[in-house]
C-alpha cells in the first residue's frame, strides 16, 4: 500500500514541477512580448495585426477564462501590453 501513496506523491509533485515551469513559460512570453494563439502559434506582438490585438483584447476583456489569479494577472498585463502597441501604432481609441 505504501509503494502505490509513494507513486501517487511522486506523480503529484512531477504534475506541479511541470505546472511551475509553464508558468514560467508563460511568464518568459510576456515578457518577451510573444502571444501564443489558441492552435499554439507564436507571434511577436510587432508581427500581430492591429485587427488581431483589438479582438484579443475585446475577447479577454468579456470573458473570464479561469479562477485563477495568476492567470488573470497575466492577461490584464497582456491588455495593457496590447494597448500600448496600438498607441505606439497611432491608434488614440484604446
Amino acid at each position: 500500500m505504501g509503494d502505490i501513496s509513494d507513486m501517487m506523491y511522486e506523480c503529484a509533485i512531477q504534475l506541479e514541477i511541470e505546472e511551475a515551469k509553464e508558468q514560467e513559460d508563460l511568464d518568459r512570453r510576456l515578457e518577451e512580448k510573444i502571444w501564443t494563439t489558441e492552435e499554439g502559434q507564436k507571434i511577436p506582438l510587432n508581427e500581430m495585426s492591429d485587427e488581431h490585438i483589438k479582438n484579443c483584447i475585446s475577447y479577454f476583456s468579456r470573458k473570464r477564462l479561469v479562477n485563477c489569479e495568476r492567470t488573470e494577472t497575466r492577461l490584464k498585463k497582456w491588455k495593457t501590453v496590447w494597448k500600448d502597441e496600438l498607441k505606439r501604432r497611432g491608434y488614440t481609441d484604446v
